[in-house]
Parts: C-alpha cells; structure tokens; sequence
C-alpha cells in the first residue's frame, strides 16, 4: 500500500485538489487506550481501533508515522535494537532458529495490547483513504493536539496574500510540495525584486543575463498533520531564471497544542473550524508582516557576496557538503553535475545548485531541508564548509575524500570500541 507522495514542487491547484480529497474522507477519533489494540495480519502489522462503543473493530495498515508514534508511546522507540528486532530489522539478534515475522510480530502485539489495556489515557487516531479509498491509519497522536488542516491553512494564507500589496503587487502561490507528513506552499512577491551581479561571465546552461540574476521576495508556510512539526512561516528568496527557492531560518513556528480533547470529542468540521478560528487570525499576523524588504535586500547582499568567492576545486567542495550536511550520494551527484552544468563556479554557482537540486524530483522532505542548506551556504564561506566537513567523524566521509588541500588538519577523535550488548 503507497502512501500520498508528490515528488518536487507542483502546481498548487494539483496539490489542493489531493488536500481537500483528503480532508473530506478523514476520520479523527479520541479514543481511550482500551479501545486501541495492534494485530498481525498477513505478516503485517495492523492496528485495530473501535471508534464507537459496542461496535465492531476497524482493522486498518499504518504508515511509517503512525507505526513509530505507537512504537514511542509504549516507550520503545524504533530506533531500539529490541524494537528492530520484532520488527525482524537487525541481524545481531542472532538465534538458534531465527523466529518468523508472525512470531515477532506476535510478542509485539501482545506487549502493545497489553500495555494499553492496563493503562487510562486518550489518544488522537488519525485515519483516512488512499486515492483507491483504501483506509489507514496516518498518527497516532496526543488528545492535546490541534487539529490544523493544510487545506484551511492554505486558503487562511491566500485570503490573507489578497489584502497585501508590494511594489504594486499582490503577493502569489507559485507552487506547493506534498507528502504524507509534511505540505509547503510557495508565495512569491513579485513586486519585490533585485539583482544578484555574477563577478564574472558565465557560460553554463543555467545562466541567463550577462547584467545578472534577477531574485524575489517570498515566503514557505508548512503544516503537518501527523504529528511531525508544527505550522512554521519562513522567509525566502527566489531565482527566477529557474524558480529554485533558498529558504531561511523561522519567522513563525506554532505547534499543534490545543485544549485537552476528552474521549469521543465532537471532532466534525464545524468544530474544528470553531476551534482554529482565532488561532487562524494569529497565522494572517504573521503573514501580514512576513514580506520584510530589508530582510530580503540582507539575503541579496549575502548573494553578492558568495559571488565573489571562486570555488577552486568544485568536486571536493560538493564532497564536503555531503559531510556537512549528510546528503545522500545521489543527492551529492545532482548537485555536482548542476554547479558544473550552471558554470558559475564560485560559492553563489553552488548555492543555485543546491537550490536547483531542491528544486528538481524530490520529496518534500528532502526538497525542505536542501533548500534551508542553499541558505546556510550564503552565511558560511568555503573555509567554514571545509572546517566543518574535516571536523565531522571519519566514518561520516565518503571514501576517496580528500579534505586536506582544502582544509587545516582535521580533529581526531578516538573511536570507542563497540561493547556486546549483554
């Protein structure tokens, strides 16, 4: 069973009409723990919930969310080898006859279910459908979270974009990223813009205008509604040539914490809409004031800046990125091939590489937190990538790397030997 995953940014239209399907088949319930179990069915792991009493069992899949939010509440988190190993993950759990999925899986449900019955508490259950109505369970979350729709979120923010002018302009929705945790919208001020001068001609494929590089003023918004973050508001700046974000550093983060929801709480729209109504006026606060000219013109004197510094050896600085920030080798080998193919090679080339890379086929995940690090490279010079990169443990490097002609002698630090676990 597939869960919602829209790779790269799509248009907002597309990613709206999967965010009202959604919110129009989704089922919240508060439940108190005697009516939540965990079964094994087929070799998977199922949780079973009875929404109402005297009612039969619903017996639904979960997603990796909802299995790690259970997996903690019972307080064996997914990382533990004990957890791994119900979950037939890791092989040092060596036996004389290695026990099957069903085994496992066995001890496990009867642990969590046992667990739940002896204890008094309520939870949040998060169910929903799949695009083939197929329903599951998407979190497991605390009765003091507050229920924030990514699709109120999203038309709270437009109504609020319709009422500001900049240079002339409104503010607009360029485009929007979805998975099943987390959405970003994208609004651009386009009555906001400046230039970012080169330093040099280029002559990549990615590099328009010898008189330089035109940039908006724009903000992310984000929501999840799993559990996995809060609603946060983040200022950001924009490549036209390539419609590649660098996003900074928080302007707003709420969290979902709401009043304290008793068992079988009226959980339909209407309340929920009562609930969100002055918290919704707060986020247009934000909204309101999130377009800061100076800050923009900062973010465009930064870019300037990285434009000056040429970029000796763009394979190992790409190389020391991966360190830096843990990015995958296919990640790695998309930035790289995008600095050499924009042929702007000094710290201004690599930071529209990573933000191009944000740009281009991935999650939303992953495409969030590249833009952040195309951010992060405007404060930090190469020397401080290269430190960083040297600093960080050995294992951590790829083999082949070679630090030192870019960097002082790297820190080491001792290794401890791993302990058998008694």
């Amino acid at each position: 069973m597939s869960w919602t995953h829209f790779p790269g940014i799509r248009e907002p239209a597309e990613v709206l009409a999967e965010l009202e399907r959604k919110r129009k088949c989704r089922e919240d319930y508060v439940l108190p723990s005697s009516r939540i179990a965990l079964s094994s069915v087929d070799k998977t792991l199922k949780l079973t919930v009875l929404p109402e009493e005297n009612r039969e069992f619903v017996e639904v899949p979960m997603t990796n969310r909802a299995l790690a939010q259970l997996f903690d509440l019972v307080g064996l988190p997914q990382r533990t080898r004990c957890a791994q190993w119900l979950m037939k993950n890791v092989a040092g759990f060596k036996r004389n006859k290695e026990p099957t999925a069903d085994e496992n899986h066995d001890l496990l449900c009867n642990l969590v279910t046992a667990f739940f019955s002896r204890l008094n508490f309520n939870r949040l259950v998060r169910l929903t459908r799949d695009a083939k109505d197929r329903r599951y369970c998407r979190a497991i979350l605390s009765n003091r979270y507050r229920i924030v729709d990514s699709y109120d979120l999203f038309f709270a923010i437009l109504e609020e974009l319709s009422k500001i002018e900049l240079g002339g302009k409104h503010p607009e929705i360029w485009g929007a990223r979805l998975s099943e945790d987390h959405f970003y919208g994208y609004a651009v001020a386009p009555g906001i813009t400046a230039q970012v001068a080169s330093g040099k001609k280029s002559k990549g494929e990615l590099w328009k205008g010898m008189e330089g590089d035109a940039y908006n003023a724009a903000i992310v918004f984000g929501n999840s509604e799993t559990g996995s973050g809060g609603i946060s508001i983040r200022h950001a700046v924009v490549r036209k040539v390539s419609r590649s974000y660098t996003v900074g550093a928080d302007l707003v983060s709420e969290r979902h914490v709401g009043g304290k929801l008793e068992a079988d709480a009226d959980l339909s729209s209407l309340t929920i809409q009562q609930w969100n109504k002055a918290f919704f006026s707060e986020i247009k606060d934000h909204v309101r004031n999130a377009f800061d000219p100076d800050r923009f013109q900062a973010m465009i004197d930064r870019l300037n800046g990285a434009a000056q510094e040429e970029v000796e050896d763009g394979v190992t600085a790409v190389d020391a990125l991966q360190v830096c920030y843990d990015l995958s080798d296919a990640t790695k080998t998309k930035i790289r091939n995008m600095f050499f193919k924009g042929g702007n090679l000094t710290r201004y080339g690599l930071i529209t590489a990573v933000a191009e890379a944000a740009g281009s086929d991935v999650g939303a995940e992953e495409g969030s937190s590249l833009e952040q690090v195309s951010a992060d490279l405007t404060q930090k010079g190469m020397a401080d990538v290269y430190k960083h990169a040297a600093t960080n443990r050995e294992s951590k490097a790829p083999k082949g790397v070679d630090l030192s002609a870019a960097a002082k002698k790297p820190v080491r630090r001792r290794r401890r030997r791993a302990e058998p676990v008694a």
